[in-house]
């Protein structure tokens, strides 16, 4: 068989990139640029090099089968999850070319985004694959890119980043200059606040996720809040053990799904006793006390009121834990901060 190649990406310190400003809007507007990194770049970048690409979706309606064995097929997706995806390309010349258009793009688009790359050609898409995962830790020690504008001494500092300020933005009302890495999250704020909703609309059924840290619940003259950090035990090692196309797919299919089903029971459950909230928090009408900022594979970030911080947790917990995936379980970091 021909020599294919293999592309393993991986996005670097997101929790610093999501939590760089104490602004919420910032927060979901970088949390929507990192789920559009594979569903939305990734899916742009293949289409303006290669045309339309239908079969990108195809790893998940056929896990047992690859396409990327047919001469006609230039790129396929082996899977996307855990912050990774792996990709299949004809050639080494295709998957560099992708590798640049694409870096080029998040430049552009998700300024202040790190990434990391492992390429590797093979004659069996199934062969390899712990090595790639090798390859891909030993590149996030090598190359630590450039992925925001220099601040030099005749620039505007940002006063959200402290980067270089080349965005004009209107913000407290006051037309000011601050970072493309602001200026790029603050544009996405409203896109993100709809993808959860939509991602949860079966549950919320006319509830809703507040758009300020304020209106968490917390009582008059108290502002502190509880931010939530869940992840799950040993998943990398999983993803890292899985021995075939087919194995990986399924395990990043079944987490995803294991997180989404997690986050729908918490919030069903906090609905299901609303009353009792809004009795004892000072909530607006049909608003929860509880704002999602990431959900990715088995990485899950929200905030809360700070009285409820270790209870969600907790409840998030057992409800992961409890989806049918085997030996599933996660553990929490919960900060309490005004």
């Amino acid at each position: 068989m021909e020599k294919i190649a293999a592309v393993l990406l991986d996005i670097t310190g997101i929790q610093r990139y999501v939590f760089g400003s104490n602004r919420l809007k910032e927060n979901l507007g970088a949390s929507f640029m990192i789920e559009n990194v594979y569903d939305g770049f990734l899916r742009e970048v293949a289409q303006s090099l290669f045309g339309d690409r239908k079969e990108l979706d195809r790893w998940q309606d056929e896990p047992a089968r690859l396409y990327i064995t047919d001469s006609s097929i230039e790129m396929e997706v082996g899977y996307i999850g855990g912050g990774n995806a792996l990709l299949f390309f004809r050639n080494q010349d295709m998957a560099k070319q992708f590798v640049q258009e694409w870096s080029k793009n998040l430049l552009l688009k998700a300024p202040g985004l790190s990434t990391a790359v492992a390429i590797e050609e093979m004659e069996d898409p199934n062969e390899k694959v712990a090595a790639l995962f090798k390859e891909l830790n030993k590149n996030k020690f090598l190359h630590h890119p450039q992925v925001t504008l220099p601040r030099h001494g005749i620039t505007t500092e940002c006063s959200l980043t402290g980067f270089s300020a080349e965005c004009e933005s209107e913000l407290d009302k006051q037309e000011k200059h601050i970072s493309s890495v602001s200026a790029s999250k603050l544009n996405c704020e409203e896109s993100a606040h709809e993808m959860f909703h939509n991602l949860f609309r079966d549950v919320l059924k006319g509830y809703e996720f507040p758009k300020e840290l304020e209106k968490l619940g917390q009582s008059k003259g108290e502002s502190h809040i509880a931010i939530v950090h869940i992840d799950g035990n040993g998943m990398g090692k999983r993803f890292m053990a899985c021995s075939t196309i087919e194995q990986l797919r399924g395990l990043s299919v079944s987490l995803r799904n294991a997180t989404k089903k997690a986050m729908s029971s918490l919030l069903q459950q906090i609905i299901t006793g609303y009353n009792y909230y809004q009795e004892n928090f000072n909530l607006k009408p049909n608003t929860l006390p509880i704002r999602p900022i990431i959900l990715g594979g088995d990485d899950v970030t929200f905030v809360a009121d700070a009285r409820l911080g270790v209870y969600f947790a907790e409840e998030f917990i057992n409800a992961f834990a409890k989806q049918p995936l085997s030996n599933l379980s996660a553990c929490a970091g919960v900060a309490i901060t005004k």
